[in-house]
């Protein structure tokens, strides 16, 4: 483990991993967040399709209250994840509970997850020297979360009928070669962008970089580069 954590108790390097990811998804949620609140026309069959959201639930969702936008930010799992499961999503928003009660019952409302494991081997998280269980599960829970809301945007990208929408290119940052490149990756490239332990949504407005590092192999460094590309400008006061 790093040489500056070594004075940490290990009950705060666990906090500190938590905050850690839970900073990440809520970056995530707040640029889908972001996006919908960008969207000019709800009658385009592209946005429910792209959020798989029906045009009214995008709606309520642009004119939801702060403290409910809030409450799906800062809920604990990436939004985009959650896709398939538009009513769960829409309870959160409309009645607002407790966190631990809203994870469960949006995690219950996966009837069909996305096939993470016929995508390749299953993801190895990498397990410094003398970390706990305690710190294994932190770091496998929140990877695993991420990579669902991955699998989802990739699978949004590949769903697309047009790529000469602007609202395409609007809605994920991202020119109209660069999402028709996304939509061609082969399998071995999607699995490197599924599985780089930063969710792909919060970096929408660095799409071509992130796109270069799946082209060249370069899984490496990745996430420092990902984690440097955020450009939210109201993530550090939301993290703060």
């Amino acid at each position: 483990m790093n040489s500056l954590h070594l004075d940490l108790p290990e009950s705060q390097l666990v906090l500190n991993a938590q905050d850690k990811f839970q900073k990440q998804i809520i970056a995530a949620n707040y640029a889908i967040i972001s996006a919908i609140n960008g969207t000019m026309d709800f009658d385009a069959p592209i946005a429910a399709n792209l959020f798989g959201l029906s045009n009214e639930h995008l709606a309520l969702i642009t004119g939801a209250t702060k403290s409910a936008l809030a409450t799906a930010l800062t809920i604990g799992l990436p939004i985009f994840s959650l896709r398939i499961a538009t009513m769960g999503f829409m309870n959160v928003l409309n009645e607002p509970q407790g966190t631990d009660t809203a994870m469960t019952m949006l995690l219950d409302t996966f009837d069909q997850p996305p096939p993470l494991l016929s995508l390749g081997e299953p993801f190895s998280v990498q397990r410094p020297p003398n970390s706990s269980e305690a710190m294994l599960e932190v770091q496998d829970g929140a990877r695993r979360l991420i990579e669902l809301a991955n699998y989802s945007v990739l699978d949004a990208v590949r769903s697309l009928q047009t790529f000469d929408d602007p609202l395409a290119s609007h809605l994920f940052g991202a020119e109209q070669d660069v999402l028709l490149a996304l939509s061609q990756l082969p399998r071995a490239r999607t699995l490197q962008l599924v599985l780089t332990g930063v969710p792909i949504f919060a970096v929408r407005q660095d799409w071509p970089q992130a796109l270069l590092f799946a082209e060249n192999d370069g899984i490496s460094a990745p996430v420092s580069m990902l984690l440097n590309s955020f450009g939210l400008a109201s993530l550090s006061a939301m993290s703060a």
